[in-house]
């Protein structure tokens, strides 16, 4: 009997909304993609129900490899290997999403904020990676009290 349930992290209420596609995939590439991400979510499915901590390590390295294409993107971006980024600005979603200040809407900005939010990502689920699912407490959990500033009441 699981005595400490994970709590739902934000992690995932925090994550920034997708990027709408700039062009329109074929319906035979369309339907190779639904299927893909059916294999892969029935997949980790049954992977998490066997081993939650394995499951939150593979996603924990692939936060770490995103982590590292992006300071690549942005090294890329410093050295001048991506002269049309240069002058493009953030989009509005990402604008909003991340409250981004007038002087910080540039592509670079983008770049950093996506990066930190992936590294923060990373570090979560290597957190929940090391713990123990049966006895300890998600130290990510938070109510809805806590975020107002209300008493954390302890669990019984």
């Amino acid at each position: 009997m699981d005595r400490n349930p994970p709590r739902r992290s934000l992690q995932r209420t925090n994550a920034p909304p997708n990027i709408p596609p700039t062009s329109s995939a074929n319906p035979l590439m369309r339907f190779m993609v639904l299927g893909a991400q059916w294999v892969f979510f029935t997949g980790f499915s049954v992977a998490y129900l066997i081993s939650p901590q394995i499951c939150h390590r593979f996603v924990g390295y692939l936060e770490e490899e995103a982590v590292i294409t992006y300071s690549k993107a942005i090294r890329d971006l410093d050295t001048g290997r991506l002269p049309r980024w240069e002058s493009l600005r953030a989009p509005d979603m990402a604008v909003r999403y991340w409250e981004m200040p007038v002087d910080r809407r540039c592509m670079r900005s983008l770049l950093l904020y996506v990066r930190a939010d992936e590294a923060k990502h990373c570090e979560v689920n290597h957190t929940l990676g090391n713990l123990d699912q049966n006895l300890d407490t998600n130290p990510f959990s938070v109510g809805v009290e806590q975020l107002r500033g209300g008493e954390v009441k302890a669990e019984p």
